[in-house]
């Protein structure tokens, strides 16, 4: 589900993984402050980081010992997208410069956005011991040790994380993890601190929904997927994820209201992707599963999508026993990172 991000909000690694952050400005000091790298930090400033690269490596040719040129040069890499590139120039700075710790913050950023999160986890220790206020330093390990399911181990960091400067995406993420550990009502109320922090913090009013779906909590379910709407407007991938959220605890809940108008919004609407809408007219009855599955075909990311919301017609038609197999496709199958496989996970508990 996705606010894009599916019922697959993808915890993306914060890719976030939820939340990747850098530093976005490049930093002049004594040593760089030629009129070249001045001119290069200048166009970074203004968006051009492209045009920056000439003025950069013209002042490491005059000054190659300069650990900041080399982080300066390595984030207009970074934020051209030129990941190997922009490793190698952290990697350059911190030979200069072995306790720069937004070097090896950065740096691990870019590892993570390679999913290397050994190397990746390894400069975030780093910073974690240079500076042990840095509360994004510990939010995205935590996200690592979520990626590789050290559920203790993520919870740990997204505490410290908001110890350290309270966030709505810290509580966001450790929602994710307790509902991943089964710790639902844990994560319902971590996502309501995320939202009392930011009260437009659509990821986790989409959460929260899918948790309270979950946990038969059906017009709280609806409530939260309206709020998500509300605030989305329809504008992007999510709002047909969160309209499926509210069909299912309509009919769930016998709210024929709810799920009237669930299905007038899903007919009415084109936003999202083309396979979003797939999943929308095979919700309303346009499409068969045998349609839908072929329209899947391959793709394990649909497939994980196209599974549970067969599983869930199939629930909310009151045949549980057959929409066992799908659910159990899901969990054996599909995506682990998609919140259709926390869905699945649940909904078998019912069957079962």
């Amino acid at each position: 589900m996705q606010p894009k991000q599916s019922l697959a909000l993808r915890l993306q690694l914060c890719a976030a993984l939820s939340c990747l952050i850098a530093t976005s400005t490049p930093i002049a000091n004594a040593a760089g402050d030629s009129s070249d790298a001045l001119r290069a930090i200048e166009l970074c400033k203004q968006g051009k980081a492209k045009e920056a690269l000439p003025f950069f490596d013209i002042a490491l040719k005059k000054a190659p010992g300069d650990a900041q040129l080399f982080y300066n040069r390595a984030l207009a890499f970074q934020n051209l997208g030129e990941t190997d590139k922009s490793i190698q120039d952290y990697s350059s700075c911190l030979r200069l410069a072995p306790l720069n710790a937004k070097a090896y913050y950065n740096r691990a950023l870019a590892y993570m956005s390679k999913n290397d999160y050994s190397r990746a986890k390894r400069d975030l220790d780093r910073v974690t011991v240079i500076d042990r206020k840095n509360a994004d330093a510990f939010l995205n390990r935590g996200n690592i040790f979520y990626a590789v399911e050290q559920y203790q181990n993520a919870l740990k960091d997204f505490d410290k994380s908001i110890e350290l400067s309270p966030s709505a995406q810290a509580y966001i993420n450790k929602g994710n993890t307790e509902q991943r550990m089964g710790l639902h009502q844990q994560a319902a109320v971590d996502y309501g601190e995320a939202i009392k922090l930011d009260t437009k913090a659509t990821k986790a009013i989409f959460e929260r929904a899918l948790l309270f779906l979950c946990l038969e909590k059906y017009p709280i379910a609806i409530k939260d997927a309206n709020k998500y709407i509300e605030l989305k407007s329809w504008k992007d991938e999510g709002s047909p994820y969160a309209c499926f959220i509210k069909l299912f605890a309509a009919k769930l809940g016998k709210d024929r209201k709810a799920e009237r108008s669930a299905i007038a919004e899903l007919e009415a609407h084109s936003s999202g992707s083309e396979w979003s809408q797939t999943i929308a007219s095979f919700l309303v009855g346009k499409k068969t599963d045998k349609q839908f599955l072929a329209i899947a075909g391959t793709n394990n990311d649909r497939l994980t999508e196209a599974y549970t919301y067969i599983a869930m017609k199939q629930y909310c038609e009151g045949k549980g026993k057959e929409s066992q197999p799908n659910f159990s496709w899901v969990i054996e199958k599909g995506n682990k990172l998609f919140d259709e496989f926390t869905l699945s996970k649940a909904m078998i508990k019912k069957i079962k």
